[in-house]
């Protein structure tokens, strides 16, 4: 089931062009000319890219469809101050039809130039962690509108999944500087897909030997983080964490409440790292929570 993760309200209005007044509310005044389409995106149920809020410059691709056929592709709408209000220049705004017909639209998250020969096909690699809100992929579902009624609002899922580990130094270290250096590895994963922006169905996974993903870890070793694709399960999976010093731990993924990572949910994990073995408990977080009220693990 999916279940909704952002909103973003645009609305249209009559440009001032060839010498008109602004219309805010569409073509009010008889004016037979284009009618442009600005986008003001509220983000109104948590979990975005960044997981809470649009940050400055974040650049959304909008389609403009009359059934099937494309006839705006991939226009460019960027939110400058992060404020969620998403302009376009002259030459990329998309114009409704101007005898008032109705038309659909979609919309994905981050935007690319490069969608492939057919300019729909989204390509994703999640093997460079460094940069979670790049990788963060959201598609949206398509509603319609036309000059004349001037408000759609589009919906937007997220297509990949997330794991998030607050990571603490437990029995046998002193104190938490341990953790500084510390690398995080998930192993038996696939890293490449791809999404057709227009269709807005599942990922389709390109299935290569499984790898090993490094998580981005942050805050001197007690956060570490990764997107990743959806799985059928955790076969071949665990967390390997390497301390600076060389010691290392082996967790194999597991749940009391998840048997595979799915698209849309984020799966977060404590674990307490002690001198002789790995300590791990899950809980449930603001995409969809992918592993119940929280399992435990333990592993040397």
């Amino acid at each position: 089931m999916k279940v909704k993760i952002l909103i973003l309200a645009l609305s249209i209005v009559t440009l001032a062009g060839c010498g008109n007044d602004e219309s805010p509310l569409g073509d009010t005044t008889g004016n037979s000319g284009p009618t442009a389409l600005h986008v003001n995106g509220n983000i109104c149920v948590t979990s975005r890219a960044n997981d809470t809020r649009w940050e400055p410059n974040d650049r959304i691709g909008i389609y403009m469809l009359a059934r099937e056929t494309v006839e705006q592709n991939n226009k460019l709408y960027t939110t400058t101050d992060g404020s969620g209000k998403f302009t376009a220049t002259e030459a990329e705004a998309i114009y409704l039809p101007t005898d008032g017909s109705r038309r659909n639209f979609v919309a994905y998250y981050p935007y690319t130039e490069n969608l492939g020969d057919n300019g729909r096909t989204y390509t994703i690699d999640i093997t460079d962690q460094s940069s979670q809100s790049a990788i963060d992929l959201l598609g949206s579902d398509n509603p319609e509108t036309d000059k004349n009624t001037p408000s759609v609002r589009f919906t937007f899922y997220h297509k990949l999944a997330k794991i998030e580990l607050n990571i603490t130094s437990g029995t046998g270290f002193d104190d938490s500087s341990v953790l500084e250096g510390l690398t995080v590895e998930l192993t038996g994963q696939q890293t490449s897909a791809t999404y057709d922006v227009i269709d807005g169905n599942e990922i389709a996974i390109v299935t290569e030997t499984p790898r090993t993903v490094d998580l981005l870890v942050t805050n001197k070793g007690t956060k570490a983080e990764a997107i990743i694709l959806p799985s059928d399960n955790f076969d071949e999976m665990s967390l390997k964490f390497k301390l600076k010093g060389g010691r290392h731990f082996i967790w194999l993924v597991q749940s009391a409440f998840a048997t595979r990572f799915e698209a849309g949910k984020k799966y977060k994990f404590n674990v307490t790292l002690n001198k002789t073995e790995i300590d791990v408990t899950s809980e449930i977080v603001d995409w969809i929570s992918g592993n119940g009220t929280g399992d435990s693990g333990e592993a040397e």
